[in-house]
């Protein structure tokens, strides 16, 4: 990432943030984007959106079920904060900590997504993605908010590897 992108703690929590104005619309965008595919029922099966909601159980179904009946909708509606919070906040120059955390959650959530939809495993070359135009863009965005989040995530923690 260019060195104009940083992200300050500050003393009295949250961060301060300077990024130029292309990459805070594209957050913007992101966030509208997240909260537009979680409330369209359209990608209700998408597995990209399955990524965000892997079930509490593999071996058990009927507690899969009940976790997801117990914690499902709250689940579903902090990701939608999280993004809505990343589209109002994309041209603050200073994140609370809450405002923060939002956008961590809701950058990573992208990522899985977008890691999803481009089948990215630990074993894929990123390089290979970038050189198709297929899914340059795509891959892209993902390499950008993976590097964000590792920014935004060395603010918050300055101990993080």
């Amino acid at each position: 990432m260019p060195r104009e992108i940083v992200f300050t703690p500050e003393r009295t929590g949250g961060v301060r943030v300077v990024m130029p104005r292309e990459l805070r619309a594209l957050l913007r965008s992101v966030g509208r984007q997240m909260r537009e595919m979680l409330s369209d029922e359209e990608y209700a099966d998408s597995p990209m959106l399955a990524r965000l909601f892997p079930p509490a159980s593999l071996d058990d179904p009927l507690e899969a079920l009940g976790f997801e009946q117990l914690m499902g909708k709250a689940i579903h509606d902090g990701k939608v904060e999280s993004a809505t919070i990343l589209e109002q906040t994309a041209d603050a120059d200073r994140l609370t900590d809450e405002e923060t955390l939002a956008w961590l959650r809701c950058l990573n959530d992208v990522r899985l997504m977008l890691g999803t939809h481009l089948n990215v495993t630990e074993d894929a070359d990123i390089e290979t993605f970038l050189a198709d135009p297929a899914t340059e863009h795509n891959a892209i965005v993902y390499v950008a908010l993976t590097e964000l989040v590792d920014l935004l995530v060395r603010a918050v923690d300055p101990t993080a590897n």
